[in-house]
């Protein structure tokens, strides 16, 4: 599963870290179960470009997962998370191999 995102206003800002959650259900805002279970992938800031993830860790082949990103500054501080989102503009599950469900 590919994951890319336009992280340069947060690195801007000073981010030092992206933190990727990977879940089979979709969870409101400011609601985090403990229930529930995150695959999760931190990616460093680096000179190159870092705002693409490559995972194969834990992942299903034929499974659909929500994908989020949130930039996390030092302190520590994270951003709000934002999800993948589909073409109506909502959070969209994504099948890795094939795409947006």
């Amino acid at each position: 599963l590919s994951v890319f995102w336009d992280g340069q206003e947060a690195i801007k800002a000073g981010a030092s870290e992206f933190e990727i959650r990977i879940s089979e259900e979709l969870v409101e805002e400011g609601v985090e179960g403990d229930e529930l279970t995150y695959l999760t992938y931190k990616v460093k800031v680096r000179d190159i470009p870092n705002d693409e993830v490559h995972m194969s860790e834990g992942i299903v082949p034929g499974t659909a997962y929500y994908v989020k990103v949130a930039a996390c500054y030092p302190g520590p501080s994270t951003s709000a998370w934002t999800y993948l989102l589909g073409p109506d503009g909502k959070p969209a599950q994504v099948i890795p191999g094939e795409g947006i469900k």
